[in-house]
């Protein structure tokens, strides 16, 4: 079995854990009147750095779009550990690409259509930025999708 293998199985497991952790991470942020209000990617919305509970923000599922970018990566992750385990040819390593691909398209996707609609988002008195969380989901998904296409042609 080719080096490159493992090696690009070990790089799918990082970034899948990358944008795991991007979930956290504020993903849109705005500041008006010195007061930073920021929200990340699982619904948490934070003023000035303390966690508020707002139930109205809680029913919005399209404000927890995380929750679906971080299973996507869960998912990866768990078949790129696998293929970093097996330590011979095996169809693992031609899955493990298959689900980077595929799950790096999902998760790219959300991010895309997530900073279109924060761009879209402006008000008069608060301005409302896209958040480094959400830029870091954008980018570990595009590094997934090319993750994915060169695990598919370098499985053996």
């Amino acid at each position: 079995m080719s080096g490159a293998v493992k090696v690009i199985a070990a790089l799918t497991l990082l970034a899948a854990i990358g944008v795991g952790i991007a979930a956290f991470l504020p993903w849109v942020v705005s500041e008006s009147g010195g007061v930073r209000v920021s929200a990340n990617g699982i619904g948490t919305v934070s003023v000035d750095g303390s966690t508020l509970d707002l139930p109205d923000f809680d029913s919005d599922p399209e404000a927890k779009d995380g929750v679906l970018t971080l299973a996507a990566a869960i998912v990866v992750a768990l078949f790129a550990l696998v293929s970093v385990a097996i330590r011979k040819v095996s169809p693992m390593h031609l899955v493990s690409g298959v689900f980077a691909l595929l799950g790096g398209l999902g998760i790219a996707a959300i991010g895309v259509i997530d900073v279109l609609d924060v761009k879209d988002q402006s008000t008069s008195f608060a301005e409302i930025e896209v958040g480094y969380g959400l830029w870091a989901t954008l980018g570990l998904g595009i590094v997934l999708v090319i993750l994915g296409i060169v695990g598919i042609v370098k499985r053996r």
